[in-house]
């Protein structure tokens, strides 16, 4: 007997079995996907330390995992950076969220902070630069 192939396969195979254990194999692929697709909301939004982003924040976690994980050490983003400064120690020092997060901006903006360093400025601008400094201050030190 010949072998189907492709969706051929599966339409043969769904013709040989009842109407029951076409419902169960159906409920089989549907009941994983949508728990999978649930978790991944869920998680999106949560970084290490258990601590939760907003929209802005999570934003910034991408745009940060994308330029800056290969110079800085943050552990939310699991990167361990050679070059420039742990943000968990010098950020996360910072007493407030909103000082952490002018520090950040700032430094974005003009460059190394405090004048040291060789983190060129304007690597992000505006929008996406106000994102990454309110990931950062959302989670450094966690």
């Amino acid at each position: 007997m010949r072998q189907p192939k492709g969706e051929s396969a599966l339409i043969e195979c769904l013709r040989t079995v009842g109407p029951r254990q076409t419902i169960l194999f159906a409920f089989g692929l549907i009941v994983p996907a949508l728990v999978l697709a649930h978790n991944a909301e869920d998680k999106q939004s949560e970084a290490i330390g258990g601590v939760h982003l907003n929209a802005e924040e999570v934003k910034g976690r991408e745009l940060f995992s994308h330029t800056c994980t290969v110079c800085h050490t943050l552990a939310a983003v699991k990167s361990v950076g050679r070059i420039g400064p742990n943000l968990d120690v010098l950020v996360g020092g910072i007493p407030s969220v909103a000082a952490r997060r002018a520090f950040v901006l700032s430094t974005i903006k003009e460059g190394p902070a405090l004048g040291r360093g060789n983190m060129p400025a304007d690597l992000y601008q505006g929008k996406e630069a106000e994102d990454v400094a309110a990931f950062v201050a959302a989670v450094a030190g966690h």
